[in-house]
């Protein structure tokens, strides 16, 4: 099945919010909207659709062109043998990489994050904000524009 945008990750809650956030920025009719345990999707009326997978073997019929990825809740092998296969239609500029997760980590689990970013997005430019620029002095990573800013 083909479909305009995957959000994949294995937070249910979290899935909702960003299907509800893509329903309400398309500006379209809403056709059909499904809630339940196992499936969250929108399907509007131009035929764009938007629809939650998790990343495992299951939902390797899925087509995608765009994929939102929660780098929190996906592992390499999903990476490597799920979500990129998915995502036979989509450019590296059309994966968005966001967290589920937004406690502290430590110095490994950052690396693998930048790991997973690089398998998705290939070498992206790394910007770095100078110190008064950062607020409250803290440590941060934004993918925007093309690249990586460190802050």
């Amino acid at each position: 099945m083909k479909i305009r945008c995957g959000v994949f990750t294995t937070d249910r809650e979290f899935a909702k919010f960003h299907i509800d956030t893509l329903k309400n920025n398309h500006g379209g009719k809403v056709v059909k909207y499904i809630y339940s345990v196992n499936d969250i999707s929108c399907y509007m009326d131009d035929g764009t659709n938007y629809v939650w997978l998790r990343p495992n073997l299951h939902n390797k019929g899925y087509r995608c062109s765009q994929a939102i990825i929660d780098i929190s809740t996906c592992d390499f092998k999903e990476i490597e043998n799920v979500i990129l296969p998915i995502c036979l239609y989509a450019d590296k500029e059309d994966f968005k990489i966001v967290r589920s997760k937004e406690e502290d980590m430590n110095l490994f689990e950052l690396i693998k994050i930048l790991e997973k970013i690089a398998i998705l997005k290939g070498d992206i430019p790394v910007f770095y904000n100078d110190y008064d620029s950062c607020p409250n002095y803290s440590f941060g990573i934004n993918i925007e524009d093309g690249g990586l800013n460190l802050c």
